[in-house]
């Protein structure tokens, strides 16, 4: 297993050493491209940082269906950990009464 490990590390390596010299390639004979490149990474990455904040503006908002159905799955989790809470207390109850009933006999 070791084995395989550093054998994928070295590959990885290898791979990493490879993208680094094509860059540098790219930067030297066509450095418009790689502008190109750089300028076209760099705007993908903002518009996922903006669709990630958008997405979270929109699951804050309490008009939307998401937000909406959430709440009304908390509620419902809510409403039946209440009829459990009521069977328990009113079960403790009822065996606290046999306790008390059974220990004067």
């Amino acid at each position: 297993m070791h084995r395989t490990v550093s054998i994928t590390r070295a590959e990885k390596k290898e791979e990493e050493r490879l993208e680094k010299e094509r860059i540098n390639e790219l930067k030297k004979e066509e450095p418009q491209r790689y502008l190109q490149n750089l300028y076209q990474k760099r705007k993908d990455i903002l518009q996922k940082i903006e669709d990630r904040n958008k997405k979270k503006q929109e699951l804050t908002s309490r008009k939307n269906r998401i937000f909406q159905r959430r709440m009304q799955i908390i509620a419902e989790l809510g409403y039946e950990n209440e009829k459990v809470l009521i069977y328990l207390f009113r079960l403790s109850f009822f065996s606290f009464f046999l306790y008390l009933f059974f220990s004067f006999f």
